[in-house]
């Protein structure tokens, strides 16, 4: 239901996050079903490092207001219960009022907004780098262990962070959509 929306993904793409070390999708997707039809599905990704989850998902649109919904939320809950984890983190969209809706039933508030950024190929503008610094590209297979320093220590200890491992770099500098001219 998705296919022409930024939501769309290939199946090459679904395989590679399915694959990604943490996603365990046996234990962390669950799928929504109506008379056969996929209809939804929440995908819990474990960050017990910091004591949390994120759940991700949804459930398609003639599939909306059967509950559905309610019954993703009940079992992400569970979900992260099993996991012992403390929080449960959920992203939604700022024009979303029936997922604002449901999160706030299942007893949800907002703690913090996310900004989403477009990256647009070209040089950097307006940067005057000291003597000695430069920009490039980043090059699969070659810079994986020092993004992935360098991610855990710009983002250390800032809210909602979890301290990536070079395979969960790895993993995710190459699905798709991930360009490395798009890493700078």
């Amino acid at each position: 239901g998705h296919e022409s929306s930024p939501s769309a993904h290939s199946p090459d793409s679904m395989r590679r996050q399915l694959e990604q070390p943490s996603c365990d999708p046996e234990r962390n997707i669950l799928l929504a079903w109506c008379d056969g039809s996929p209809a939804g599905f929440v995908r819990i990704s474990p960050e017990l490092k910091i004591g949390g989850t994120v759940a991700s998902g949804g459930v398609l649109d003639g599939f909306r207001c059967l509950g559905l919904g309610s019954g993703l939320m009940a079992a992400a809950l569970d979900r992260a219960s099993d996991l012992n984890a403390r929080v449960l983190h959920v992203q939604a969209a700022d024009d979303d009022e029936p997922f604002h809706r449901l999160l706030a039933s299942s007893g949800f508030e907002r703690v913090t907004t996310y900004w989403s950024m477009m990256w647009s190929p070209g040089a950097p503008r307006g940067a005057d780098l000291p003597a000695g610094y430069s920009f490039r590209d980043f090059k699969l297979g070659v810079d994986e262990e020092r993004l992935t320093e360098l991610q855990n220590a710009v983002f250390g200890g800032t809210w909602g962070f979890c301290s990536n491992t070079v395979e969960e770099i790895s993993a995710r500098v190459r699905l798709e959509r991930t360009e490395p001219e798009g890493i700078i």
